[in-house]
Protein backbone atom coordinates (compact mmCIF):
# COMPACT_ATOMS: atom_id res chain seq x y z
CA UNK A 1 0.00 0.00 0.00
CA UNK A 2 1.33 3.42 -0.93
CA UNK A 3 0.60 6.24 1.48
CA UNK A 4 0.99 9.73 0.12
CA UNK A 5 0.52 12.54 2.65
CA UNK A 6 -1.38 15.65 1.60
CA UNK A 7 0.57 18.57 0.19
CA UNK A 8 1.18 20.93 3.10
CA UNK A 9 3.32 23.44 1.20
CA UNK A 10 0.37 25.28 -0.35
CA UNK A 11 -0.93 26.61 2.98
CA UNK A 12 -4.55 26.94 4.10
CA UNK A 13 -7.32 27.41 1.58
CA UNK A 14 -9.21 30.70 2.07
CA UNK A 15 -12.62 31.28 0.47
CA UNK A 16 -12.50 34.39 -1.76
CA UNK A 17 -16.19 35.17 -1.00
CA UNK A 18 -16.62 34.75 2.76
CA UNK A 19 -12.94 34.75 3.80
CA UNK A 20 -13.21 31.65 5.99
CA UNK A 21 -10.35 29.17 6.25
CA UNK A 22 -11.21 25.77 4.78
CA UNK A 23 -9.39 22.79 6.29
CA UNK A 24 -9.62 19.67 4.16
CA UNK A 25 -6.51 17.48 4.52
CA UNK A 26 -7.67 14.66 2.21
CA UNK A 27 -9.09 16.49 -0.81
CA UNK A 28 -9.50 19.96 -2.29
CA UNK A 29 -13.17 21.06 -2.25
CA UNK A 30 -14.76 22.60 -5.34
CA UNK A 31 -17.21 24.84 -3.46
CA UNK A 32 -16.95 26.55 -0.07
CA UNK A 33 -18.73 24.47 2.60
CA UNK A 34 -19.85 27.70 4.34
CA UNK A 35 -21.17 29.97 1.58
CA UNK A 36 -21.27 27.51 -1.38
CA UNK A 37 -19.21 29.87 -3.57
CA UNK A 38 -17.00 28.20 -6.20
CA UNK A 39 -13.36 27.95 -5.13
CA UNK A 40 -10.39 28.63 -7.44
CA UNK A 41 -8.74 25.58 -8.94
CA UNK A 42 -5.30 24.43 -7.84
CA UNK A 43 -2.64 26.62 -9.44
CA UNK A 44 -5.05 29.43 -10.26
CA UNK A 45 -4.53 32.89 -8.78
CA UNK A 46 -6.20 33.24 -5.38
CA UNK A 47 -8.15 36.38 -6.18
CA UNK A 48 -9.88 37.10 -9.48
CA UNK A 49 -8.41 40.62 -9.63
CA UNK A 50 -4.82 39.43 -9.26
CA UNK A 51 -2.71 40.09 -12.36
CA UNK A 52 -1.34 37.10 -14.19
CA UNK A 53 2.44 36.70 -14.18
CA UNK A 54 4.10 38.47 -17.09
CA UNK A 55 5.54 36.42 -19.90
CA UNK A 56 9.27 36.87 -20.42
CA UNK A 57 10.18 38.88 -23.49
CA UNK A 58 12.28 37.70 -26.38
CA UNK A 59 16.03 37.97 -25.87
CA UNK A 60 17.60 41.05 -27.36
CA UNK A 61 20.14 40.79 -30.13
CA UNK A 62 23.80 41.68 -29.71
CA UNK A 63 24.59 45.37 -29.32
CA UNK A 64 27.18 47.09 -31.51
CA UNK A 65 30.48 47.80 -29.75
CA UNK A 66 30.75 51.20 -28.16
CA UNK A 67 33.54 53.66 -28.94
CA UNK A 68 36.45 53.60 -26.49
CA UNK A 69 36.53 56.51 -24.04
CA UNK A 70 39.64 58.63 -24.09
Amino acid sequence: MCFRPPDTTSGPLICPECGKKIVSPNFRPVVCPFCKAPLPEAGAPASPGAPAPAMPGAPKGPQPPSAPKA
